[in-house]
């Protein structure tokens, strides 16, 4: 090895680094305390303040006939990476059809069984990357959409600030239920290995099918709160006029995720939050987590709406103890992880190659700037451009062309062509989880 690739080993090493950090576990973290708040919540004027609710009240508000017909009407299918995804609709009991998306691991099983919910405004593509991420760990999982994503709802806004929020909340619950009774009705699904996971929204009412769903073992609850009560407490109810903020309050408060979450047990809960959510701001975060029934779990990250890759290996782990799955999460399909390290690969042969031949060349350390650059951000596809530009590592260089000219040159022609296509598609891929978090 020559002085030159001595130089760079370091930096093929750190490459190499950031392709397995990518495809592997975060490292664990130190637990992070419960944030202090300067004043607690407490529920908008108008409502009763008692948060406790007996667990056999209002159940009868959730009851369905469990033997109607599920009437599944599939859309489409393809697979993808040892996932097979359905897209497919079943009947609502309460009017309508519930849009879901399922998707099943390769085998037979039997596999555990974890229902998704999103969060708003977004669909059941907003989380469906993670359920196929459990997918392959060994899940068969349905995500669905809200009530206010369907045709029923007569507008763009989720919250209309109207009785039929409640209806909708009501219904959603429902709805979930069902898909309960969908994942129990296949026979690759082991009925004492089910769970849920929500996100934001999906947090929340996760809280309330947690108080009236018993058939689940446990309960993800991600930066979720109180419920639409506890987010919108603020200047939105406040802001309403008096007799629509009356009415809107006694028709979601009785059905308020905070009050049924302490009903969840015998499942065990989950709950995950950030130190610097605005969206979901810690003063709504602890009541929910607080009202929880035992047994829970609370972890804090210091992030924002969008929590760090540690939770989700957290909520893996926390789930493989529970249900019985592996604990690697695969937050990437497993053939953009072999192209996300074959492109590693060909980036650090690159740099070999390129250094080589500018040290043979002895040339200016503007070149060598230039396209060490240039491959370290394009990759392969940089390698390929100096040696299209170069020609031959023992061609001289021809007379009147700056080095410099002709490597920057070489290197915008390469940006334009991959840029924004491999190296973007990867970034995506691997991000994809923070994305979807960031809903509301």
């Amino acid at each position: 090895m020559n002085t030159h690739q001595r130089a760079w080993l370091p930096l093929f090493t750190g490459l190499a680094a950031m392709v397995l950090a990518a495809c592997g576990a975060a490292p664990a973290a130190p637990a992070i305390p419960t944030p202090e708040v300067a004043k607690p919540w407490v529920p908008p004027q108008g409502v009763d303040p008692t948060l406790a609710l007996g667990c056999d009240e209002n159940r009868e508000l959730f009851a369905y006939d469990a033997q109607a017909p599920l009437d599944i009407q599939e859309v489409s299918r393809k697979h993808r990476n040892g996932v097979t995804v359905i897209d497919l609709t079943y009947a609502s009991p309460n009017g309508g059809r519930v849009p879901a998306l399922l998707f099943v691991p390769d085998g037979g099983g039997p596999f555990a069984g974890m229902i998704f919910q999103h969060g708003m405004p977004s669909t059941r593509y907003g989380i469906g990357h993670l359920a196929e991420s459990y997918a392959r760990m060994g899940v068969v999982a349905i995500a669905i959409d809200a009530p206010w994503n369907r045709p029923e709802h007569d507008s763009y806004n989720p919250v209309l600030f109207r009785e039929s929020d409640a209806r909708e909340q009501i219904q959603l619950i429902i709805d979930l239920r069902r898909a309960v009774d969908l994942l129990l009705a296949r026979p690759d699904v082991d009925p004492q290995r089910l769970a849920y996971l929500g996100s934001s929204y999906g947090g929340a009412m996760g809280g309330l099918l947690a108080g009236v769903e018993h058939r689940l073992q446990g309960y993800v609850l991600m930066v979720g709160d109180g419920g639409l009560v506890s987010h919108f407490s603020g200047p939105m109810i406040t802001g309403l006029p008096e007799e629509k903020r009356r009415t809107w309050l006694a028709a979601m408060w009785p059905i308020e995720p905070l009050r049924y979450v302490g009903c969840a047990a015998p499942a065990a809960l989950l709950f995950q939050n950030g130190t610097l959510d605005t969206k979901v701001p810690p003063v709504h975060a602890i009541p929910y987590q607080q009202a929880g029934s035992e047994p829970k779990t609370i972890l804090w990250y210091e992030a924002e709406h969008a929590l760090s890759m540690q939770a989700y290996e957290d909520q893996a782990n926390w789930l493989a103890s529970l249900i019985g799955i592996s604990s690697r999460l695969s937050t990437m399909p497993a053939a953009a992880a072999v192209v996300l390290y074959t492109w590693g690969i060909l980036t650090a042969g690159g740099l070999a190659y390129v250094t080589r031949s500018l040290s043979r060349q002895r040339q200016p350390a503007g070149v060598w700037l230039a396209w060490v650059l240039a491959v370290s951000f394009l990759g392969p596809v940089g390698a390929v451009a100096y040696r299209l530009s170069a020609g031959k590592t023992s061609d001289p260089i021809p007379a009147g062309v700056s080095p410099v000219r002709r490597a920057l040159g070489s290197t915008a022609w390469a940006a334009a062509g991959s840029m924004l296509g491999g190296v973007g598609a990867l970034v995506v891929l691997i991000c994809a989880p923070c994305i979807a978090a960031n809903s509301i």
